[in-house]
């Protein structure tokens, strides 16, 4: 299984990324750098907190666990599994 990324650097060229797995449990991930994103709440979804995903992890259970960047001016991030988190558009539909 292959997984295609870009990242973008400051200088504004992108480079592709390609992470190849040695096994067969890991899954793509839902979300890659840059998707826009909201943190599931027990609040109304027009509350909850977006921002843009800025980094991908995978844990030992084959889990992945992304690095938000939420759109608050002091920059607040976090690290949120697959389950905590909803597209953007999703949130939209919600709403």
């Amino acid at each position: 299984m292959k997984v295609n990324a870009v990242v973008l650097q400051s200088y504004k060229i992108m480079n592709t990324i390609t992470i190849q797995f040695a096994g067969f449990c890991a899954q793509s991930p839902k979300y890659t750098f840059n998707s826009r994103v909201a943190m599931k709440s027990n609040c109304k979804p027009s509350k909850w907190a977006i921002g843009r995903v800025t980094g991908l992890r995978i844990d030992d259970d084959n889990n992945w666990n992304y690095t938000i960047v939420f759109d608050y001016p002091q920059g607040y991030s976090d690290e949120l599994t697959e389950d905590e988190l909803a597209d953007e558009n999703e949130l939209l539909c919600l709403n």
